[in-house]
């Protein structure tokens, strides 16, 4: 009868020692832990578009222009003339220079024949030598006489190509300044092209903006005007340094193909840089607020006072103090976790 009574408690005592123990291994239990994590701050730098490259045409003939092949906003045709320039002068001076080669070439082979027979006389002792010897320094004039004819053709054929106004095949024309049955003089501008297959945005940045862009391979651009985004590369950036705005100028390079390809279009860079406050980002629980002051609990239960600075990415909030670092540990909950906050 004893031993039947003694086992018929022993189950209500382990189960009545279970129930006031539980709570004392889950107070046993470590607080959960998070890592403050380094701040970044989002820049948007902003630039407009423009030609990979421009350039001036200039007259090199003074005449009266008798065309002019493309007007602003169209593309240089595929034979790359621009205009043409009244070259009735030159070529008037080419039809001379060719009929005095002519005459030159009669006199020489005449010349030939001449000192071919006086040379034959000479041999046969028939004609004085100082007779064959001019004739032949007349041949010898003759012949120097017509390179310097072939000498001047040249120099008028390179005259007569420059009255063709050229410029290379698909730039775009920016601004024109002539018009035909107009007089144009040498050195006289006569339009400005650029080279919009591809498009340049010029930035100025500072030197760790410019360090980050010119490690990368590739960069995206966004055209907010054209609702879409281009990849972009960097093209060239000057080795000097302004000394009024205190940046370094570089410029992007856009080859793909727009809608439009033109000046002006918006382009924006958008970059992470370290937060200038050297803050840090914790869960928005992790911040203990008391009395208008923010803090956060080490695992320690030590109370650090923070500067709240704003909301970050994913719930996250800004804070920053001399005693935190980037890595360094804090309660999860402090409101649940802090032994301060229980002895309260």
């Amino acid at each position: 009868m004893t031993k039947l009574f003694s086992q018929s408690y022993i189950a209500p005592l382990i189960l009545l020692a279970a129930l006031f123990l539980c709570p004392v291994f889950a107070s046993a239990k470590s607080p959960a832990l998070i890592t403050a994590n380094p701040s970044s701050t989002t820049i948007i730098l902003t630039g407009f578009t423009r030609a990979r490259a421009t350039m001036s045409l200039v007259s090199q003939a003074s005449d009266t222009v008798l065309a002019v092949t493309t007007d602003v906003g169209r593309k240089i045709p595929k034979d790359g003339v621009f205009a043409r320039i009244d070259a009735t002068f030159p070529e008037l001076e080419l039809t001379g220079n060719k009929i005095e080669q002519q005459k030159a070439e009669s006199s020489i082979r005449y010349l030939e024949k001449e000192v071919n027979r006086l040379t034959a006389l000479y041999a046969k002792e028939s004609t004085p030598e100082a007779e064959l010897d001019s004739l032949r320094q007349k041949l010898d004039q003759a012949r120097f006489s017509l390179k310097s004819l072939q000498l001047n053709e040249t120099r008028i054929k390179e005259i007569i190509s420059r009255h063709v106004v050229t410029a290379p095949p698909g730039w775009t024309v920016i601004t024109r300044m002539v018009e035909p049955d107009e007089w144009v003089v040498t050195g006289k501008p006569l339009a400005v092209i650029g080279d919009y297959r591809a498009l340049v945005v010029p930035l100025a940045v500072e030197q760790a903006e410019y360090l980050q862009i010119n490690s990368r391979a590739e960069l995206t651009l966004r055209l907010p005007d054209l609702s879409r985004t281009v990849p972009a590369t960097v093209f060239r950036h000057s080795p000097a340094f302004d000394p009024t705005t205190r940046k370094i100028n570089l410029e992007l390079l856009i080859k793909e193909d727009l809608p439009e390809m033109r000046g002006g279009i918006r382009a924006e860079l958008t970059m992470e840089q370290p937060d200038p406050s050297q803050a840090v980002l914790v869960p928005s629980r992790s911040v203990l607020n008391r009395y208008e002051t923010n803090w956060l609990i080490t695992p320690e239960g030590k109370k650090i006072q923070v500067i709240r600075h704003g909301s970050g990415p994913d719930g996250t909030a800004r804070v920053s103090s001399p005693l935190i670092h980037p890595g360094d540990s804090f309660l999860e909950n402090p409101n649940l976790d802090s032994p301060l906050e229980k002895n309260q």
